[in-house]
C-alpha cells in the first residue's frame, strides 16, 4: 500500500467519525442505528473498490466504487458545513444569541450537500461537445480533430462509458482522434477486467487515433505494457515521438510532466516545424511558453478537469496559464480540455465534462 492510499484510508476513518457525529448530534432521527451502518458501509465501499482485488460481478464492483466515492466528496461538504458551523458559533456567544441554528443550519447544509451532488452526478454523466475554428497555414486541406483527454477508464467510467466515447467521437466524423492522457484511472486490471481498453477499438479517423500518456497510466503498468494494449485497439501512443501526418500535420507527443519535467525532447522534436503545421500533445498544459518559442503551433492538453468539483477551481486556475478553454499563448494556439470522465468521485460541480472539435481551417 503506497502512502497516498494511507492517508486516504486514514482521512476517511476520520472524515466518516466527524461526519457521524455531527449530524447524529444535530439531526433529528440520525440517531437511529441506520445511520452509523449508513457510515460504515459507504467507509467500507470505498476501501474495497480501492483496494486492488477483482472483485465480482462487475456491477457490484461499480456499485461499490460509486458509493465509496460519492461518500468522499459528501464527507468533504460536510466537514466544511461543520467548520462554518462552529464559526459561526463564536459570535453567538459573544453576542449573546438565545436562538439555536446549528440544527436548522445543519439540516440546510444537508439539503444543499444533497443537491449539490445530485445534480453534479447529472452533470458528470451528461458530457457535451465543445467546438474550436482555427486558422492555419500549413495544411492541405480543413481538418476535423477531436480531443478527447482524461477518461479515467476504471471502475465508474467502465465499457459502457468507452462505448458512449466511441459513439459520440464518430458521430463528428473526425479526420484525426486525439487522446490526450489519463487514459486509465488506478489499476489496469481494472480496464482488463471490463473490456473499457479494448472497447477504444471503436474510435475511427482516417489520419489515425494517437495518444499520451497522463500520470494516472503511470501508475499501475509499465508504458511498454499499455502501449501494446493500446497498439490492439489501434490506438498509436506518441511519448516523445513525433509523426508527419498526409494533410501536413506534424503530431509530437510528449512524456508526461510527471515523468519528465524538462524541456529536451521538446527542443529536440521542433525540427520540422516551419515546415508542418505542429501540434503539441501534452497531457498537462505546463510547457506552454517554451513550445510557443519553439514554433509549435497548437498545444491539446487535459489534466485540469477545470477543478472538476468546487472550490477546486481556485486552485487549478492559478497553477497553469490556462486551466481550461482556449487561449493565445503568443502565437501559440493552446486548447485545454476539462476531460470526458472525472478522477474519484463521479461528481462535476464545474463546467461540464467535454470532448473538443477542433475544426482546422485552411486559411490559403
Amino acid at each position: 500500500m503506497n502512502l497516498f492510499m494511507i492517508v486516504m484510508y486514514s482521512y476517511l476513518i476520520a472524515m466518516g467519525i466527524a461526519v457521524w457525529f455531527y449530524y447524529r448530534t444535530l439531526i433529528p432521527g440520525f440517531t437511529s442505528w441506520l445511520w452509523p451502518l449508513a457510515v460504515v458501509g459507504a467507509t467500507a465501499s470505498y476501501l474495497v473498490s480501492h483496494s486492488g482485488y477483482i472483485v465480482h460481478p462487475e456491477p457490484v464492483a461499480r456499485a461499490l466504487a460509486w458509493i465509496g466515492n460519492v461518500w468522499i466528496l459528501f464527507g468533504f461538504y460536510s466537514l466544511i458545513l461543520m467548520l462554518i458551523n462552529g464559526v459561526l458559533i463564536i459570535p453567538a456567544k459573544i453576542l449573546h444569541w438565545q436562538v439555536r441554528f446549528s440544527t436548522p443550519f445543519a439540516m440546510a447544509g444537508l439539503a444543499l450537500i444533497t443537491g449539490v451532488l445530485a445534480f453534479g452526478i447529472y452533470k458528470a454523466q451528461n458530457p457535451i461537445v465543445r467546438t474550436e475554428f482555427v486558422a492555419a497555414d500549413k495544411i492541405a486541406a480543413d481538418t476535423r480533430i477531436v480531443l478527447a483527454t482524461d477518461l479515467h477508464l476504471g471502475h465508474i467510467n467502465a465499457k459502457g462509458a468507452a462505448e458512449d466515447l466511441c459513439a459520440r467521437v464518430n458521430a463528428l466524423n473526425p479526420d484525426l482522434i486525439v487522446l490526450g492522457g489519463d487514459i486509465v484511472d488506478e489499476r489496469i486490471s481494472y480496464v482488463l477486467d471490463n473490456g473499457s481498453l479494448a472497447a477504444l477499438g471503436g474510435l475511427k479517423a482516417p489520419l489515425g487515433v494517437y495518444a499520451v500518456y497522463g500520470n494516472h497510466d503511470y501508475m499501475d503498468t509499465t508504458p511498454k505494457e499499455l502501449c501494446k494494449l493500446l497498439a490492439e485497439s489501434g490506438i498509436t501512443v506518441l511519448e516523445n515521438e513525433s509523426t508527419v501526418l498526409p494533410n501536413g500535420i506534424k503530431l509530437t507527443g510528449l512524456r508526461d510532466y510527471s515523468r519528465d519535467r524538462g524541456t529536451e525532447a521538446l527542443e529536440a522534436l521542433a525540427a520540422g516545424n516551419e515546415d508542418y503545421y505542429s501540434i503539441l500533445i501534452d497531457h498537462q498544459p505546463r510547457r506552454l511558453r517554451e513550445a510557443a518559442a519553439l514554433g509549435y503551433d497548437m498545444s491539446l492538453s487535459g489534466h485540469t478537469h477545470a477543478g472538476q468539483v468546487w472550490p477546486f477551481r481556485y486552485i487549478t486556475s492559478n497553477m497553469y496559464i490556462t486551466d481550461y478553454g482556449t487561449a493565445q499563448v503568443d502565437n501559440l494556439t493552446a486548447i485545454v480540455s476539462n476531460g470526458n470522465g472525472f478522477w474519484g468521485p463521479p461528481v462535476r460541480t464545474g463546467p461540464y465534462p467535454e470532448i473538443v472539435l477542433i475544426n482546422l481551417k485552411k486559411t490559403n
